[in-house]
């Protein structure tokens, strides 16, 4: 199962487990605190209202892009459907066979609690590879900007950038912790300049998921 675990992408391969921590009861979204600076010393952000206890600058990172890409996706209705999961989930694990090759789990030769734990993980993973696609897609569409290359396919950076100031700026996430923002912010508000594609590439960069050509390969018009 570790050979499954690639870098796809900023948000949805490291998420899952902490979003499942942040849904369980205990945790800081079940919790629902109202997080103040009061509570600086233990609590380092907050997003839609819920604290977020210290933990390791990447994982608050995780646990805030994860609700709020996760609402995004569900206002503007980005859901991946089950016609997608069926015709991309093919060509998604097609391609990581491919890439893993040996590596690749044989589900034919799992049984019982491992073949179900592995069909569970693996549609999982084709519906956040498709709903990163869409949401990407659809960023791109309202914010413009740069974009750049990176091992899942591309990233519309300054998009990103754009959306979350938006949402910083409304309020729906801040931070008591000046090394938890920093990091959260660093990625977003480097230069990226010159690894921007060039712009007729880029309008065209979402038009295709990136797995639907070739290993390695962007389905853009050249």
């Amino acid at each position: 199962m570790r050979h499954l675990t690639i870098a796809l992408s900023l948000f949805f391969v490291i998420a899952t487990s902490l979003a499942w921590e942040a849904r369980a009861p205990g945790s800081a979204h079940g919790e629902a605190a109202t997080a103040t600076t009061a509570d600086a010393v233990t609590i380092v952000a907050a997003v839609y209202g819920d604290a977020l206890k210290r933990r390791p600058p990447r994982d608050t990172q995780t646990l805030i892009l994860t609700r709020l890409v996760e609402r995004y996706i569900a206002a503007h209705g980005l859901q991946a459907t089950a016609r997608e999961l069926n015709t991309h989930g093919v060509l998604i694990q097609m391609r990581l066979e491919s890439q893993l090759g040996d590596g690749y789990p044989d589900a034919a030769a799992m049984e019982g609690d491992e073949r179900a734990h592995f069909e569970a993980y693996r549609e999982a993973m084709n519906r956040a590879m498709i709903e990163q696609w869409k949401f990407y897609k659809a960023l791109h569409a309202q914010y413009g900007g740069g974009v750049i290359l990176e091992n899942s396919g591309a990233e519309p950076v300054e998009a990103l950038r754009r959306f979350l100031e938006a949402r910083h700026a409304a309020g729906d996430f801040e931070f008591f912790d000046r090394e938890q923002e920093a990091y959260f912010w660093a990625h977003f508000r480097a230069d990226h300049h010159q690894r921007f594609l060039p712009e007729a590439e880029a309008e065209q960069a979402f038009d295709f998921p990136p797995w639907s050509k070739g290993e390695g390969q962007l389905n853009v018009k050249r």
